[in-house]
Protein backbone atom coordinates (compact mmCIF):
# COMPACT_ATOMS: atom_id res chain seq x y z
CA UNK A 1 0.00 0.00 0.00
CA UNK A 2 2.84 2.39 0.75
CA UNK A 3 4.22 2.08 -2.77
CA UNK A 4 0.82 3.03 -4.22
CA UNK A 5 0.79 6.23 -2.20
CA UNK A 6 4.30 7.14 -3.33
CA UNK A 7 3.49 6.45 -6.99
CA UNK A 8 0.32 8.51 -6.71
CA UNK A 9 2.24 11.39 -5.19
CA UNK A 10 4.82 11.32 -7.98
CA UNK A 11 2.03 11.25 -10.54
CA UNK A 12 0.33 14.27 -8.98
CA UNK A 13 3.57 16.24 -8.86
CA UNK A 14 4.41 15.40 -12.46
CA UNK A 15 0.97 16.49 -13.67
CA UNK A 16 0.97 19.73 -11.69
CA UNK A 17 4.57 20.86 -12.07
CA UNK A 18 5.76 18.98 -15.19
CA UNK A 19 8.06 16.00 -15.40
CA UNK A 20 11.16 18.00 -16.21
CA UNK A 21 13.79 19.18 -13.78
CA UNK A 22 15.72 22.10 -15.21
CA UNK A 23 18.64 22.07 -12.80
CA UNK A 24 21.88 20.51 -14.02
CA UNK A 25 23.72 19.58 -10.82
CA UNK A 26 22.59 16.86 -8.43
CA UNK A 27 22.17 19.15 -5.40
CA UNK A 28 20.24 21.72 -7.43
CA UNK A 29 17.99 18.96 -8.77
CA UNK A 30 17.35 17.87 -5.20
CA UNK A 31 16.52 21.46 -4.21
CA UNK A 32 14.12 21.78 -7.15
CA UNK A 33 12.25 18.61 -6.20
CA UNK A 34 12.05 19.74 -2.57
CA UNK A 35 10.74 23.11 -3.72
CA UNK A 36 8.04 21.43 -5.81
CA UNK A 37 7.02 19.36 -2.79
CA UNK A 38 6.93 22.47 -0.61
CA UNK A 39 4.76 24.35 -3.10
CA UNK A 40 2.43 21.37 -3.38
CA UNK A 41 2.10 21.12 0.41
CA UNK A 42 1.37 24.84 0.73
CA UNK A 43 -1.23 24.58 -2.03
CA UNK A 44 -2.95 21.69 -0.27
CA UNK A 45 -2.84 23.49 3.08
CA UNK A 46 -4.44 26.63 1.66
CA UNK A 47 -7.19 24.62 -0.02
CA UNK A 48 -7.95 22.78 3.23
CA UNK A 49 -8.09 26.03 5.19
CA UNK A 50 -10.48 27.56 2.66
CA UNK A 51 -12.78 24.54 2.78
CA UNK A 52 -12.75 24.48 6.58
CA UNK A 53 -13.57 28.19 6.83
CA UNK A 54 -16.44 27.85 4.38
CA UNK A 55 -17.94 24.94 6.31
CA UNK A 56 -17.48 26.52 9.74
CA UNK A 57 -18.69 29.97 8.69
CA UNK A 58 -21.78 31.15 10.53
CA UNK A 59 -22.70 33.58 7.78
CA UNK A 60 -25.43 32.37 5.45
CA UNK A 61 -24.25 31.75 1.92
CA UNK A 62 -27.38 33.39 0.51
CA UNK A 63 -26.39 36.81 1.84
CA UNK A 64 -25.07 37.71 -1.61
CA UNK A 65 -28.54 37.22 -3.05
CA UNK A 66 -30.02 39.57 -0.45
CA UNK A 67 -27.54 42.28 -1.39
CA UNK A 68 -28.19 41.77 -5.10
CA UNK A 69 -31.94 41.96 -4.51
CA UNK A 70 -31.52 45.19 -2.55
CA UNK A 71 -29.95 46.93 -5.53
CA UNK A 72 -32.14 45.41 -8.23
CA UNK A 73 -34.34 47.60 -10.42
CA UNK A 74 -37.58 46.27 -8.91
CA UNK A 75 -36.59 47.23 -5.39
CA UNK A 76 -35.80 50.78 -6.51
CA UNK A 77 -39.34 51.21 -7.81
CA UNK A 78 -40.82 49.99 -4.53
CA UNK A 79 -39.43 52.96 -2.62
Amino acid sequence: MNRNLVETMFSVLKRKYSEEIRAKGYWNQLKEVKFKLLVHNIDRYVKVIIVVKIRISTEPILILYDIADTFSANSLYRQ
